[in-house]
């Protein structure tokens, strides 16, 4: 069932009473700048060639990752390569994650 349209209305005393429009802007003789676009390398160089992996996990199995993660001494990363590097092993292709 949907909200009412009221339900995403300002509150009363939170409006800001109107007033007269403003007045336009005047035009100027200077071209308009626009800010230069962020480049897509923008990566730091330890992500360089590399792309992301992402799984979507309920909390309880996030949370005994984790610290089956932190009690082995590894950093999450670490051991999503080393776990990927064994996973290529059993099937028998080379070990190539980084």
């Amino acid at each position: 069932m949907a909200k009412p349209a009221r339900a995403f209305q300002m509150p009363a005393e939170d409006a800001i009473p109107a007033s007269a429009p403003a007045p336009a802007p005047e035009a100027s003789s200077e071209p308009v700048r626009t800010a230069p676009a962020a480049s897509p390398a923008a990566r730091p160089q330890y992500r360089a060639g590399k792309k992301n992996l992402s799984v979507w996990l309920d909390q309880k199995a996030f949370n005994s990752f984790k610290a089956m993660v932190a009690q082995d001494g590894f950093t999450m990363q670490d051991y999503m390569i080393d776990l990927v590097n064994r996973e290529f092993a059993r099937k028998g292709l080379p070990q190539i994650a980084k």
